[in-house]
């Protein structure tokens, strides 16, 4: 029985070799060598530790934007620190959260109060679409901020690596393409990773994960009636 001929054992003239996967000689193209190079990986033995960072980008079709809520961060010894519980903490810190009541008004206070806009968690940044090239129409996705209730020039920013990269220059803008953040959303994560060389020595290193996110609400309404002694979430 005639052995099976191979694609990158056929003979072929000077420059017509086809081949895939195959180790070519050094200074001979035409040849090919009679061993296989398959290099170390560390994959196989890598550890990866559950995410200590996670940014979810979702799209905000009637507001036009996308917002990237930092769904956790690292708080100040390294352990994850879920956004809602950072958003809780530094809202009471401020008191910004409206005393509650239960008299409806009767004490003499309006029984309505007027807000330009809800609230939005400190852990939800948005991202506003920027024109980068009028003739082609070419959008990139911006980071912007939302402005605290204390009002002034107190602004929210990002606290985590995602949307704070180190290699950014002060003063240049943090752009994403806009295509990165289909309808479904984009989840960005953050791993220590762990494993071993050939020769027994550790490396530890960080690496970041992308996945297919989820759809959310940040909850922003504009002109709203709030009943007195009611939050925004409340009404």
């Amino acid at each position: 029985m005639s052995q099976p001929l191979v694609a990158d054992s056929a003979p072929a003239g000077a420059g017509e070799l086809w081949t895939l996967f195959s180790t070519a000689v050094a200074g001979k193209p035409d040849e090919l060598a009679d061993f296989f190079l398959l290099p170390p990986s560390a994959g196989s033995a890598a550890q990866v530790a559950g995410a200590s960072e996670e940014v979810r980008f979702l799209r905000d079709e009637t507001a036009n934007l996308v917002w990237a809520v930092e769904e956790t961060t690292e708080n100040g010894i390294g352990e994850p620190w879920p956004g809602r519980e950072r958003d809780e903490a530094r809202r009471a810190a401020r008191g910004e959260r409206p005393p509650v009541t239960t008299n409806g008004g009767t004490d003499g206070a309006p029984p309505l109060r007027y807000l330009i806009q809800t609230p939005v968690p400190e852990s939800w940044i948005p991202f506003l679409p920027v024109l980068i090239d009028p003739a082609t129409g070419s959008i990139r996705l911006e980071r912007s901020f939302m402005e605290r209730e204390s009002g002034g020039d107190d602004v929210v920013l990002p606290l985590g690596r995602i949307l704070r990269p180190t290699n950014l220059k002060p003063g240049d803008p943090y752009q994403v393409f806009e295509e990165e953040v289909p309808r479904e959303g984009t989840r960005v994560s953050r791993h220590f990773v762990r494993s071993r060389w050939t020769d027994g020595s550790t490396h530890l290193w960080i690496a970041r994960r992308k996945a297919s996110g989820a759809q959310g609400a940040s909850g922003l309404r504009f002109d709203l009636a709030v009943p007195a002694g009611r939050s925004p979430d409340e009404a």
